[in-house]
């Protein structure tokens, strides 16, 4: 996918999550009993123009947390606006919206995808995590290949036991098999190059036991 068909596929989920927002803050009490436990979320308190920088002061003025029931929140969304901090909207964000993981990005990702420059200082933070079915991903191009993160399962409620996509078109720095074990399926071992925001989504996942995929980027 080009990125100007994923940055208008972004903005329009974007525009999708701040009216999930506007209804489950709307319903209040009616909405808690239907849809779960409550969880903090992230929310934009102004809008964030593509490539905004969020700097601290974006943080204290743009951005709020509010509880919303499970159902109502995306599974990447952020739960404290510490986690942006340092990044930047890969995408425009309206007022209102949900602010989640895959909307950000590391300053320097898009020179990187342009150059081919890419590792811990363009793109993020290498993070080791177990990933199922990445077979196919063995004796491709080497390093640095882009891959899409698709989480599913996992011990969470509601949306955290449906298929996500967790981070996009990140850089694969290592993939190597995983020693096998009796009874689970065929593992490898990934590290890939993530914000901090995509890393604390991935390792909580991983930890709930949530399956991770990678999926070759398009």
């Amino acid at each position: 996918m080009s990125g100007r068909r994923r940055g208008a596929a972004f903005a329009a989920g974007a525009l999708v999550c701040g009216a999930l927002a506007a209804v489950a803050t709307g319903r209040g009490a009616e909405v808690e009993a239907g849809g779960g436990a409550l969880r903090a979320v992230v929310v934009t308190r102004a809008p964030l123009a593509a490539d905004a920088e969020l700097t601290a002061e974006v943080l204290a003025e743009a951005l709020e947390v509010r509880r919303v029931p499970e159902a109502f929140a995306p599974p990447d969304a952020l739960a404290d606006p510490a986690d942006a901090g340092g990044l930047r909207a890969a995408v425009p964000v309206p007022a209102g919206a949900y602010l989640t993981a895959s909307m950000l990005e590391q300053p320097g990702a898009e020179e990187a995808r342009v150059t081919g420059r890419s590792g811990p200082a363009a793109e993020g933070t290498p993070v080791e995590l177990a990933v199922t079915g990445a077979g196919a991903l063995m004796g491709g191009d080497g390093p640095a290949r882009r891959v899409d993160v698709v989480v599913s399962g996992g011990g969470g409620p509601g949306p955290a036991r449906r298929a996500y996509v967790a981070a996009r078109d990140v850089a694969l720095l290592d993939l190597r098999r995983a020693r096998a074990e009796p009874g689970l399926p065929a593992t490898h071992r990934a590290t890939l190059a993530l914000t901090r925001a995509q890393a604390l989504r991935l390792i909580r996942a991983e930890s709930e036991g949530a399956a991770i995929r990678l999926l070759a980027a398009r």
